[in-house]
């Protein structure tokens, strides 16, 4: 016995046909315009920036290094010294005067980025602190930097010299290396010529290997 299917179900199923293709086709047609949008934010939208890592804090209570009274620090809790700050006295015949030095130092394992004149950067709050953040300079392990000199010659003339001579809460980055892994972190670092001090406010290392960390952060 043959069945016939009721006009209004062949109307119907058209009507849907007909209604998929044109959907089909709508979005066909608005696939350029997807890809158009897509790639204008690429380029436009702002990357999600990467989560900084744990960090390892350190309060050195406003310590002030002046002459005779050194620090070092252990800065990855491994009980070895990582970093020292001290002050020397140099007669100087050029001049003739004396100079009073005062240094930044790393151990053997510890890193600084220098520039050819032998100077480290002076960071802001927040400055981005990694392998390649900073143009002109290289890492150097052991390193010895000149914060800042007190210049007096003979004749009684009186000045200071040196990238950190006016720091007021500036960081001095470093990274550790352990296990052939880098470890970034900072030291805050502010500078008094009337008491001839370095003031060590406190200081932090990143707890993950390889991972930029922020200078204060």
């Amino acid at each position: 016995m043959v069945q016939f299917i009721p006009l209004s179900i062949v109307y119907s199923l058209r009507s849907a046909d007909f209604r998929v293709k044109e959907f089909t086709m709508r979005f066909l047609s608005l696939l350029p315009v997807f890809a158009l949008c897509f790639s204008a934010c690429k380029k436009n939208c702002p990357e999600i920036p990467e989560p900084l890592p744990s960090m390892r804090y350190i309060n050195l209570q406003d310590q002030a290094v002046g002459r005779g009274t050194p620090a070092f620090l252990d800065l990855d809790g491994d009980g070895h010294r990582d970093l020292g700050f001290s002050v020397i006295l140099v007669g100087d015949p050029s001049l003739p005067g004396d100079k009073t030095q005062f240094y930044a130092t790393g151990s053997f394992n510890t890193f600084f980025p220098i520039n050819a004149a032998e100077e480290s950067p002076r960071l802001e709050p927040g400055a981005t602190i990694h392998a390649t953040a900073f143009a002109g300079y290289d890492w150097f392990n052991a390193p010895a930097i000149l914060l800042a000199q007190r210049v007096e010659l003979v004749n009684g003339t009186l000045y200071w010299e040196g990238p950190w001579k006016h720091a007021a809460h500036r960081f001095l980055p470093f990274y550790i290396l352990r296990d052939s892994k880098r470890y970034f972190g900072w030291i805050e670092i502010s500078f008094n010529t009337a008491t001839q001090q370095t003031i060590l406010h406190r200081a932090a290392v990143s707890e993950a290997a390889e991972k930029g960390v922020k200078a204060g952060i």
